[in-house]
């Protein structure tokens, strides 16, 4: 009769043959708490929309011996009521309030909660420890059975969420909890699962009989896979790391940062070996039309090594009937392909054991790949063996690049007479530039991205996009190449020119992620081709940008070797409520303006004002730029490099440092420290190889035309 819906849209993410949405429609009251519009609360009578989590009271079991208290860090901002609150309100109007909300007295969720803390860990004081501490933690296993009021994790009954836990009792962190028994040999445990009241149920047992192995009677068995006789691969459905089940798929930040491993955003694909492409005859961005025993779809291919040559995989997330319009009707849900077989350890739909039939439409969709799958030759992402990195340590310490290469360039008399100096970001400003408000022994601002840490997570990109005011250019002009991230993470699978090297198949072992941003150079070829000077450099190191001045040449976009410059092709609008969000302390840019990393030079200013009130200097690692404050492995590394004793300083001065096409002499700011590798790594050099169509031919006379490629 009654439905109610708390959960991360089970319409999309349950499998397609249990024609879950058809059989909702079937139920006469349906009720959804979304907070958001999606493929489940469509189907609703009603949609009573819940808190966000950020105004909420809850609390969260997420793994076994670990209960957190959620508490709210801002005021609800819409007409939204929490679920705790709608469910006691009803049952206040039905004269069936009962169990613990009568024996409490709650008339709130939070007075509810509060109470069956305080009931359970002994009072109001152990209640405001557990404020203050986060909740409770257990020493170890927790103790199950015990109440939690909802505290089922959030994805619990999704798709790929975890199956309940036992909880562990509120009031009970730091001390000894007793350890769940083991079963006894032959007894096969149960997943745990939630009883009617929101408890987790403790262990259940069911006796099988322990039958001892016949010798010499195991034999193998071949695995049976469910699929039509014409199916010719395995499917393999995973979650999507920025969407993970499709429950951020709404989120227009995320679905412009293109995907860690393939580099496309805002779109579906099917992964295909290409040896399987080409035995199929398809290419990138092919369409091909995939067809199970419960749905089918079509998806472009996008060809890679990384997956097995007789499976294809798709990413879940995208393909939503309704969420919004950013998300609705893009993609594919490979979650209709899937058949009614769960994990029987998990509790989770199984995304695997089911083949498909995969073939042709002859159709292409333009499928835009971020970037380039190998280096050109131009050692932008290097490797060193740990074999070789322990010889270089053992012939000394490491230098800062630059520090020990001086080169002579045309700065005296002005530009006349030749200069000898220095490349090393700490000997910024080169000689004969001093023009302005430049401090012998300024600041030096600079930064070190260690790729053996990069895991290619492109947290540091969404950061960056909310500290800086980064509007959404959507699909359309992502595929033009007018993104405007000014941090990007590119992906790389091969060193050579040898466009087959990412398509082998141990590309995909020696992975190289280079996150790539403005390199405030030193001698930076952006500055001296903008017509009205809006590209020029501070006294403390920064390359800047004069939004106001730019009148949108793009001459500095076309001399910066590392394209990291973006223009705003329009004025990209900012939707409310998406409006709040802005930083006000970054300016918004307008149509026809070029932009660029600015090492967050706002919290640079904050810092200095601070300093200068207080009466002292900028301390070392004061100035936290988004990028470094957000990196899950620290991979960045953030100070004035002129300080020979700073963090940053310490961190360039390495064996494994070195900077991105450092032989252009534009002496950036950033250091690179190379990835380690157990194996030796393939490392290229400048030198084309003949015939590669960027020389003469091997044994041409001299003056040949240069071979074709």
């Amino acid at each position: 009769e009654v439905l109610l819906v708390d959960a991360p849209n089970p319409a999309y993410t349950l499998p397609g043959a249990l024609n879950f949405a058809e059989a909702m429609r079937g139920v006469r009251t349906r009720v959804s708490f979304a907070t958001f519009p999606d493929d489940s609360s469509q189907l609703c009578n009603f949609v009573l929309p819940n808190h966000h989590f950020l105004e909420a009271w809850d609390d969260y079991l997420s793994r076994t011996g670990v209960l957190s208290l959620v508490q709210p860090a801002m005021r609800p901002v819409f007409n939204t009521k929490q679920i705790g609150d709608v469910l006691l309100s009803v049952m206040a109007h039905l004269g069936h309030m009962g169990g613990a909300a009568a024996a409490t007295g709650a008339t709130t969720y939070y007075d509810y909660l509060r109470a069956r803390w305080q009931g359970q860990a002994g009072g109001d004081l152990a209640w405001r420890e557990a404020i203050q501490r986060g909740g409770a933690f257990a020493a170890a296993a927790g103790v199950a059975g015990l109440p939690v009021g909802r505290g089922a994790p959030r994805g619990a009954e999704s798709g790929f969420g975890a199956p309940g836990l036992p909880a562990v009792q509120p009031g009970q962190a730091g001390q000894q909890a007793p350890a769940l028994q083991q079963p006894a040999p032959g007894v096969q445990q149960q997943p745990f699962a939630d009883d009617t009241t929101g408890m987790a149920a403790p262990l259940q047992a069911t006796a099988q009989p322990d039958v001892p192995p016949t010798p010499g009677a195991s034999r193998y068995e071949p695995l049976q896979f469910e699929g039509a006789e014409d199916a010719n691969f395995h499917l393999l459905v995973y979650p999507s790391y920025r969407f993970f089940d499709g429950r951020t798929a709404n989120r227009p930040w995320l679905l412009e940062l293109p995907d860690p491993v393939t580099k496309i955003s805002w779109d579906s694909w099917v992964e295909m070996h290409p040896r399987a492409a080409e035995e199929l005859g398809v290419g990138h961005g092919q369409m091909v039309e995939i067809t199970s025993p419960y749905g089918s779809l079509r998806a472009p291919v996008f060809v890679y090594p990384g997956v097995r040559p007789d499976t294809v995989a798709i990413q879940t997330g995208l393909g939503h009937t309704a969420f919004g319009r950013y998300t609705e009707g893009r993609g594919v849900n490979p979650n209709l392909l899937l058949g009614p077989a769960f994990d029987d350890a998990t509790g989770a739909a199984a995304a695997y054991g089911l083949r498909v039939r995969v073939q042709p439409t002859g159709e292409k969709f333009p499928l835009f790949e971020q970037g380039v799958r190998i280096q050109h030759d131009r050692e932008i992402g290097q490797a060193v063996s740990l074999a070789a990195l322990v010889q270089r340590d053992q012939t000394g310490p490491g230098i800062i690049p630059g520090e020990d290469k001086p080169v002579a360039s045309l700065r005296k008399y002005g530009g006349f007479g030749p200069v000898t100096t220095l490349t090393d970001p700490g000997a910024y400003p080169p000689p004969g530039t001093q023009y302005g408000q430049y401090v012998e022994n300024n600041t030096r601002w600079a930064m070190v991205i260690d790729l053996q840490r990069c895991i290619g997570c492109s947290a540091c990109v969404i950061a960056c996009n909310a500290e800086n005011n980064i509007p959404v250019v959507g699909p359309h002009e992502m595929r033009k190449g007018r993104e405007l991230h000014w941090l990007r993470i590119e992906r790389y699978w091969g060193v050579t020119r040898n466009r087959d090297e990412a398509y082998t198949d141990q590309a995909t072992d020696d992975t190289r992620f280079v996150p790539m941003l403005c390199q405030h150079c030193g001698n930076a070829p952006c500055e001296p081709v903008c017509p009205v000077y809006a590209a020029y450099h501070t006294p403390d190191g920064l390359n800047a940008q004069v939004y106001n001045r730019c009148v949108g040449t793009r001459y500095c976009a076309n001399n910066c070797p590392y394209k990291v410059r973006v223009f705003n092709w329009f004025a990209y609008e900012f939707a409310p409520p998406l409006n709040w969000q802005l930083n006000p302390d970054v300016s918004v840019r307008d149509k026809g303006v070029m932009e660029k990393c600015t090492f967050c030079v706002q919290r640079i200013h904050e810092a200095r004002r601070n300093a200068a009130l207080e009466g002292r200097y900028i301390q070392d690692g004061e100035v936290v730029p988004a990028c470094v404050q957000t990196c899950p492995t620290e991979v960045y590394t953030f100070g004035d490099i002129s300080d020979p004793n700073s963090t940053v300083a310490q961190a360039a001065r390495s064996n494994r440092s070195y900077r991105v096409l450092g032989e252009l002499n534009v002496q950036p700011a950033v250091v690179y420290l190379q990835k380690v590798t157990l194996h030796e790594p393939r490392n290229s050099s400048h030198e084309a190889p003949a015939g590669t169509g960027y020389g003469p031919p091997e044994g041409a006379a001299p003056g040949a035309a240069p071979g074709t490629h």
